[in-house]
């Protein structure tokens, strides 16, 4: 059965590539009485040929639209499922074990009674307001939540700043006297070099 489905396909490959030979021969030898004639066959061939590939593209496209929107749900669906055990686990109830007895004994005349006493629960940091905490870094290099106190913001130059000393203007060949000297040149600065004068 196998032989015989890849025979017919093998002699139908076969009729294809002939009916090809053939309508190419046809163009071949097409005679046209005005070179005009020529010109519009070549184009309604490159017409035919142009939608094919267009057909081929859409039919691309289409299959690419297919699996976007297969991943797309595929996703959806991840996302609901974790949204679901997301409420799952917030909808479990936390059940607290009770405090630890502890049972002292008292050296006196009622020593069979046992006296409980329960554990303290540990003191949890209250929740201050957020709104006017900032993260401030410490002298140890962590980062810890305080209260900004008056400006005590510091701001620092955008612009390199020599230290007083360094940048002394009046000194000779300062550069005020090479400014008036040629107004149209460029002059570069490791600060700004985007300053013409």
């Amino acid at each position: 059965m196998l032989k015989k489905d890849a025979k017919v396909k093998f002699l139908e490959h076969q009729l294809e590539e002939r009916e090809r030979e053939i309508v190419s021969m046809r163009d071949q030898e097409r005679t046209f009485a005005s070179p005009e004639d020529e010109r519009v066959y070549r184009l309604e061939q490159r017409l035919r040929e142009t939608e094919a590939l267009v057909k081929g593209l859409t039919e691309e496209v289409l299959d690419l639209k297919s699996v976007t929107n297969k991943l797309y749900r595929a996703f959806e669906a991840r996302i609901e499922a974790e949204r679901a055990a997301e409420k799952e686990r917030a909808a479990r109830v936390v059940i607290e074990e009770p405090a630890p007895v502890i049972e002292v004994a008292k050296p006196s005349i009622e020593a069979k009674k046992s006296v409980r006493v329960r554990k303290e629960p540990e003191p949890v940091e209250e929740d201050e307001d957020q709104s006017g905490m900032d993260l401030i870094m410490q002298p140890d290099g962590t980062l810890k939540r305080e209260r900004r106190t008056g400006s005590s913001y510091i701001i620092a130059p955008s612009k390199y700043q020599a230290p007083a000393g360094l940048g002394d203007d009046r000194r000779k060949g300062s550069r005020k006297g090479r400014e008036t000297k040629s107004s149209s040149v460029i002059i570069a600065e490791d600060d700004d070099d985007s300053i013409t004068r």
